[in-house]
């Protein structure tokens, strides 16, 4: 590749093959990248779930939910931690370490293909 070193005839004949030799492997490359785009929520929300915490006044609990996006809907999970008597505040990390763990137990639950032995 010359890269803008030869700027006679045939440099630039050799700059165009590169370029369009360059290009076309950026469409290829993008192809593949799109392929992963679509899987990779999907992924994240089941090995990284975002977790948010409540406490819901009407049943006296903290919750903890989620959602996973799956084939263009979103599938919502919720569990329950524990009272104000267990935890007396949201930002307590065990009533976090709590949410994670129950979170994925709720997640393996719904979708068993993905936490098999390894």
């Amino acid at each position: 590749m010359f890269l803008l070193t030869d700027l006679t005839e045939a440099g630039f004949h050799q700059i165009r093959n590169d370029r369009n030799a360059l290009a076309e492997k950026i469409k290829q490359y993008q192809v593949i990248v799109d392929e992963f785009d679509t899987v990779l929520p999907f992924l994240e929300a089941l090995y990284e779930p975002k977790i948010e915490l409540s406490f819901k006044e009407n049943i006296g609990h903290y919750i903890a939910s989620t959602s996973i996006p799956y084939q263009g809907k979103s599938i919502h999970l919720s569990c329950k931690l524990g009272t104000k008597d267990d935890f007396t505040e949201i930002d307590n990390p065990k009533l976090l370490d709590k949410a994670k763990s129950k979170i994925q137990i709720e997640i393996a639950r719904k979708f068993p293909l993905h936490f098999g032995q390894e």
